[in-house]
């Protein structure tokens, strides 16, 4: 059995009791290793207690927990006021790590020197590469490291010699695959497409628990209105301010907009933008709901609330999760044909738009469509269940067993 070392997120913790995908897959990674225990996992997480509290439950996992000194929060938190401030929100999400990052990278280089793993998986993080830089890791680990990559890199950040040094490179989709192969010269054979997946709690039709709770809540709020709902960060590239704009358009009454996400997941971090989202949405105040962060495991619930979801997405997302997560929970979805959201929502199951200028005005025109004609509505819904229904768990892990095993 190969002893695997998982680095995760330099920014939120695994379990992901903060939110984020990254840690959210790599969760889903260790909760299948539960079932078929073909690797002896190890994963690095930053420390945090809810975190420590939910890892009891996986016996298959040993945990390495890295503890953030406090000096390096506060470093962080003086770039964050630096960037809030003084750039007025530029970059506030990467220099409010900064300091965070610089200290993970260090703490993994001595997690490395100190045992001996048959395979390391650097997760989207090219900066913490520089645990191989350090305490002869380069020479120990050579061909037995992967970098797994959820996003195209703006940047190799002076690390491209030990990226083409790793034993391979894992990427989520044929686009980030693409689009790594011609911005950074690598070659084909470097690559493997492991495709993303949704936790198992998608694809079940009960609500329990908390979930009812929240459903409950929701209704009230919404008072027997049609749902809209975009779920997601609250930035420009996921395309909000197109959908409050086509809602705006409809001028439909009966319409409530709702709004699932923050700035940075569950971070207590408050963008600029986010506050501009605020003031854009007074005029339909009565029409739009802002949750705030919700649970993953709580949005199945809030899903199956909406008459129809709509993610246009504005950049070129790499996967495009949030809009499977959508499909698998029997919802009507309006996305854009944007990066690697095709390769995972498929044919038919939902609507796919084009990024133009006409952008707003369809997104308009097809929430109208999907609201007044049901059967179109329905035939959507039922294709969309059948498209994303291989994005299980166990398709996720035993993708990253063959790629090991490769």
């Amino acid at each position: 059995m190969q002893k695997v070392l998982i680095v995760g997120s330099s920014k939120q913790p695994i379990p992901a009791v903060k939110g984020g995908a990254v840690p959210a897959l790599i969760e889903e990674l260790i909760s299948q290793n539960e079932v078929e225990n073909q690797i002896e996992l190890n994963c690095i997480s930053i420390y945090d207690e809810e975190a420590l509290d939910v890892s009891q439950k996986y016996k298959n996992t040993n945990f390495i927990w890295a503890e953030v000194p406090t000096a390096v929060k506060k470093m962080d938190h003086f770039f964050y006021l630096f960037s809030k401030y003084i750039l007025g929100g530029k970059r506030i999400h990467s220099l409010s790590f900064m300091a965070q990052i610089g200290w993970f990278s260090f703490f993994v280089a001595q997690v490395l020197k100190n045992n001996d793993f048959d395979v390391v998986v650097f997760e989207n993080s090219i900066p913490v590469l520089s645990s191989l830089k350090m305490n002869g890791n380069r020479k120990k680990y050579k061909n037995k490291w992967f970098l797994h990559m959820h996003t195209v890199p703006k940047s190799l950040y002076g690390m491209g010699k030990i990226v083409c040094e790793s034993r391979g490179i894992i990427v989520i989709s044929e686009f980030v695959k693409q689009k790594m192969k011609e911005k950074f010269q690598i070659p084909d054979e470097k690559f493997s497409v492991m495709y993303n997946c949704l936790r198992n709690y998608f694809f079940e039709s009960n609500v329990t628990g908390t979930k009812e709770a929240i459903e409950k809540r929701l209704k009230e709020t919404i008072g027997g209105r049609k749902v809209v709902l975009f779920a997601g960060r609250l930035n420009k590239e996921k395309g909000i301010e197109e959908v409050i704009s086509a809602v705006k358009q409809l001028n439909r009454k009966d319409i409530v907009l709702l709004i699932v996400g923050s700035n940075f997941y569950k971070a207590s971090i408050v963008g600029t933008y986010e506050e501009r989202l605020h003031v854009l949405t007074k005029e339909l105040e009565n029409q739009i709901v802002f949750t705030g962060y919700i649970d993953n495991e709580d949005m199945p619930a809030v899903y199956r609330m909406a008459d129809v979801v709509v993610l246009p997405s504005m950049w070129d997302e790499p996967a495009g999760m949030t809009m499977i997560e959508a499909m698998a929970s029997g919802c009507a979805l309006i996305t854009t044909e944007s990066g690697g959201i095709p390769e995972y929502v498929g044919k038919n199951g939902c609507v796919l738009l084009k990024r133009d200028e006409d952008l707003i005005d369809n997104i308009a025109k097809e929430i109208e469509h999907i609201l007044t004609d049901s059967k179109y509505s329905v035939e959507m819904k039922e294709k969309a269940k059948v498209n994303v229904a291989q994005f299980t768990e166990k398709f996720y892990y035993r993708q990253l067993i063959h790629i090991l095993e490769g």
